[in-house]
C-alpha cells in the first residue's frame, strides 16, 4: 500500500490550548465500528476515527482524526512509501490485535485504549498504553510507560543527556533540538507529526500536548521499537534522511594506500580535463628522513621520489 503524504507549514492561527491535566483526564469513548483497508486498521468511534497503520515491522502510525478529519502533515512527516509487510490483523475478537515479528498492539474495544508490546528473545515486553484516565485525543496523548531512560525533545550544552522531564517542542526557533521525538532505553520511541506543543514525562507517565490549529486538527504519532540504533533509523524512514552531498561538491579528496606520484598527476590531470571543481587534497603519510622519502604504504621512497633543494 502507497501512503503519499504532503507538506504544508504549520497554522499559527491557536484555537484551544489543551494542558497536561485536559489529555489525561479524558478518553475517546467505545468503539463503533471496525475496518481494514489493506494493512490499515480502522476504528470508528461515534464521528471520530482512529487508525492504526503498522508502517514496518518496527513502527505503528497512530492516527486520530476528530469528525474523520485528515489534514495535511507538517514538515517533520516526509513523503513516505510504506511497502507491504509481515503485520497480521485480527478484528474478531476484544481486543483487535495488530501484530508483527517485533511487535504487537492490543487495543480495547469499550472503551477504545490501546496497549503496546514488544516481542523479543525476552518475551513479551510491556512497552507503553493509554492508562484508566488519559489516552489519546485531539489536544495530545498521555501514555502509562514502562519507564526507562529518556532522551531527545532537547540537546543540552552541559550535564547529563538523559531527559527526565521532556520540553517544550518549538522548531526552528531555538538554539537546541526542539523536536517532537523521544525515545528510551526500554526499547521504544516517539515522533509526533507537530512542530509545536510540548513533552511531559514523570515516572512512567508520558503526555504529549499541542495546541489546535485549523491547519492541523488531527494528531498523527508513530511509535517505534527497538534498540537505539534502530529507533534512530526508524525516526528517519518516516522524518527523512539527511542528504548526502554530490562526491565532488567540496572538490577532489583522495585518500589512497600505495599512492604513487603517476599515480596523484594522472588524477590531477583527469579532474582537469573532466571540469571538477579545482580543489584537490590528497591525503598521503610522507616522512623526510635524511633527505630519504618514506611513505606509510607500499613501495616506500620509489613511490615519491626524493625532491631536489629548490624543486616543487
Amino acid at each position: 500500500m502507497v501512503k503519499t503524504k504532503r507538506v504544508q507549514l504549520f497554522g499559527i492561527a491557536i484555537v484551544l490550548v489543551f494542558s497536561h491535566r485536559n489529555v489525561s483526564a479524558q478518553y475517546l469513548g467505545n468503539v463503533t465500528g471496525v475496518q481494514q483497508v489493506e494493512n490499515s486498521l480502522i476504528l470508528s468511534v461515534g464521528a471520530d476515527v482512529v487508525v492504526f497503520k503498522p508502517c514496518t515491522d518496527n513502527i505503528l502510525m497512530v492516527n486520530y482524526r476528530p469528525n474523520g478529519i485528515k489534514d495535511p502533515d507538517t514538515l517533520v512527516v516526509a513523503d513516505t512509501s510504506w511497502p507491504s509487510n509481515s503485520a497480521v490483523i485480527d478484528t474478531t475478537g476484544d481486543p483487535v490485535r495488530i501484530t508483527t515479528p517485533n511487535y504487537r498492539v492490543e487495543i480495547g474495544r469499550n472503551p477504545l485504549r490501546f496497549h503496546l508490546y514488544m516481542n523479543g528473545i525476552r518475551g513479551t515486553q510491556l512497552l507503553c498504553e493509554e492508562p484508566t484516565a488519559g489516552g489519546v485525543q485531539a489536544g495530545g496523548v498521555a501514555l502509562s510507560t514502562s519507564g526507562g531512560n529518556f532522551y531527545g525533545v532537547q540537546n543540552r550544552s552541559h550535564g547529563s543527556l538523559t531527559n527526565s522531564s521532556g520540553g517544550t517542542i518549538t522548531s526552528g526557533s531555538q538554539g537546541q533540538a526542539g523536536g517532537p521525538f523521544v525515545w528510551t532505553t526500554a526499547g521504544w520511541g516517539f515522533l509526533a507529526d507537530a512542530d509545536g506543543g510540548s513533552i511531559s514525562i514523570g515516572g512512567t507517565s508520558f503526555v504529549f500536548s499541542r495546541s489546535l490549529s485549523p491547519k492541523k486538527r488531527d494528531l498523527e504519532f508513530y511509535l517505534m521499537v527497538g534498540d537505539p540504533k534502530e529507533i534512530i533509523k526508524e525516526l528517519h524512514q518516516v522524518s527523512g534522511f539527511p542528504p548526502l552531498f554530490p562526491k565532488f561538491t567540496f572538490g577532489f579528496l583522495n585518500s589512497e594506500w600505495g599512492s604513487t606520484k603517476q599515480n596523484c598527476t594522472a588524477i590531477f590531470r583527469r579532474t582537469g580535463r573532466n571540469q571538477f571543481r579545482s580543489t584537490h587534497i590528497f591525503l598521503i603519510s610522507i616522512g623526510w628522513t635524511g633527505g630519504v622519502t618514506t611513505t606509510a604504504n607500499s613501495g616506500g621512497d620509489q613511490n615519491f621520489p626524493t625532491a631536489n633543494p629548490g624543486q616543487s
